[in-house]
């Protein structure tokens, strides 16, 4: 037996630590494939965190859906702001926008999808936005959002539609997910 001496109780109580995570880790075979980082983020989802929140949003049918996942996801958009009882802008926008879209339909194969975003969520419900999008005859893929309103104040503000006014206080953009126009 060996004579018991601070030095052996300080050698002991430096080891313990570490034999008892090597005796965990023997006897855990869970422990030992999980990783101890979280995996790497590739660039695209970094990019979407950054500009794209994925919020829950409702279309004028009445679908749940989320703003990157369900809307943007490798697709070409076009979104824009606008409100149901706008007697300005909104009704002049519609109407040009229905335009483009019937020549997109017939010169670009890919298909491009509209988004019109409501900034009065508390206002403009999915019943008057299904009404205003029968009103103005809009096509296939043409989607009208609302939300709860922090979310579509989130999604305003959000970088995507700076620099792209239209009329003051309107804004819309063309891209696809990389910023292409």
């Amino acid at each position: 037996m060996k004579a018991i001496s601070r030095r052996n109780i300080l050698k002991t109580s430096l080891a313990a630590p570490f034999i008892s995570g090597f005796a965990a880790a023997a006897v855990s075979p869970a422990a030992a494939g999980s990783p101890k980082f979280a995996p790497p983020v590739p660039g695209r989802e970094v990019m979407r965190r950054r500009y794209f929140p994925n919020v829950p949003l409702v279309t004028h049918t009445g679908k749940r859906v989320l703003f990157y996942d369900d809307l943007l996801k490798d697709k070409i958009v076009v979104l824009n702001l606008m409100y149901t009882n706008c007697t300005a802008a909104c009704p002049t926008i519609t109407s040009h926008l229905v335009q483009a879209q019937k020549l997109w339909q017939q010169k670009i194969k890919d298909p491009i999808f509209i988004y019109s975003l409501t900034i009065k969520p508390e206002e403009d419900t999915r019943e008057k936005l299904a009404q205003y999008a029968r009103l103005h005859h809009v096509g296939e893929n043409w989607t009208f959002l609302t939300g709860k309103p922090t979310d579509i104040e989130m999604l305003t503000e959000k970088d995507i539609l700076d620099g792209a006014d239209v009329v003051p206080g309107f804004r819309m953009a063309v891209a696809d997910i990389f910023g292409r126009a």
